[in-house]
């Protein structure tokens, strides 16, 4: 689903095979940003200068974009002159960053490029949460300003109030603070210039479930999907007797959903099942709308 023709996507900042960084030293931190009208959180504390980080190589290289745990994020030097090139609106910030301790991969000999500090702005676009499907704690009043209620239960998907939208290319949006949206044209220029781990998910397939436990058929529903996941994973056919045995005990899955499925295999085959474990994870993830797993590249 698009908005009025318009289309957004939201940036995977939880990237699992990109460089990787994380602060260090006094670790200053600021103010978190809040509601003026409720008073809510809307963020995380706010990263304050100078940002010094250790940063971990990637097999592929040097990203142009970097997510440490934060709302914030890093940029490449590259990264910057396209932006500031191409004329892209919504980061602000370009700050220097220090790298303090580097891992290196052993084949990537170069040095690192010049690394800034970024964030996107929290813009006055709105997420429609009903065309969105948001479905919110029973009893939970919606600020009318920022959006936000009590608990979210679960969404379908983001649908931007394109009415709403104020131009910029990357942009937090009222009602769902915790989720970077971009523009179709910063996708197509990080797409054009092949920029390094930038990736993204188009808005409308973008769903949340924290909820689980009310979904009728939740057991049946995670063991197909395992299922699916071990098949994706089985290239080189390592998974075939784990797979067999699994399509024999779906209908016990089925009948009883207390039924620990996973330890029955395990008796079964004799064997410990770390790796099925590692795919029931990860189907969890897939079902409830998180990022994949670290060890989704399995073989």
């Amino acid at each position: 689903m698009t908005s009025a023709g318009v289309r957004f996507y939201v940036l995977q900042t939880f990237r699992l095979h990109g460089c990787d960084a994380s602060k260090i030293g006094d670790d200053r931190r600021g103010e978190a940003p809040h509601c003026d009208a409720c008073g809510k959180p809307l963020g995380l504390l706010a990263w304050l200068p100078p940002h010094q980080v250790e940063f971990e190589v990637c097999p592929k290289g040097y990203c142009d974009l970097v997510y440490p745990p934060h709302d914030d994020f890093l940029v490449s030097a590259r990264f910057k002159e396209i932006y500031e090139r191409e004329g892209l609106r919504g980061l602000v910030g370009f700050e220097p960053v220090t790298i303090v301790k580097l891992k290196r991969r052993r084949r990537i000999k170069e040095d690192p490029p010049p690394y800034f500090w970024v964030k996107a702005v929290r813009s006055q676009t709105v997420v429609d949460q009903e065309a969105s499907g948001f479905e919110w704690e029973k009893d939970s009043p919606v600020c009318p300003v920022c959006r936000e209620a009590g608990f979210l239960k679960r969404w379908k998907r983001l649908v931007i109030d394109v009415d709403t939208w104020t131009g910029e290319d990357v942009f937090y949006a009222l009602g769902m603070p915790g989720e970077i949206f971009v523009s179709e044209r910063f996708k197509h220029v990080c797409e054009t210039y092949a920029l390094r781990n930038a990736a993204f998910i188009p808005a409308e397939q973008c769903f949340g479930e924290f909820c689980f436990w009310e979904i009728e058929d939740w057991e049946i529903r995670t063991f197909d999907e395992t299922l699916a996941v071990l098949q994706s994973w089985n290239k080189k056919g390592h998974f075939d007797h784990i797979i067999a045995a699994m399509q024999e005990i779906r209908d016990r899955v089925v009948a009883d959903a207390t039924y620990d499925w996973i330890g029955g295999l395990e008796e079964r085959l004799g064997e410990k099942l770390d790796q099925v474990v590692d795919a029931a994870a990860e189907a969890h993830y897939r079902l409830v709308g998180m990022p994949p797993a670290p060890w989704n590249s399995r073989s």
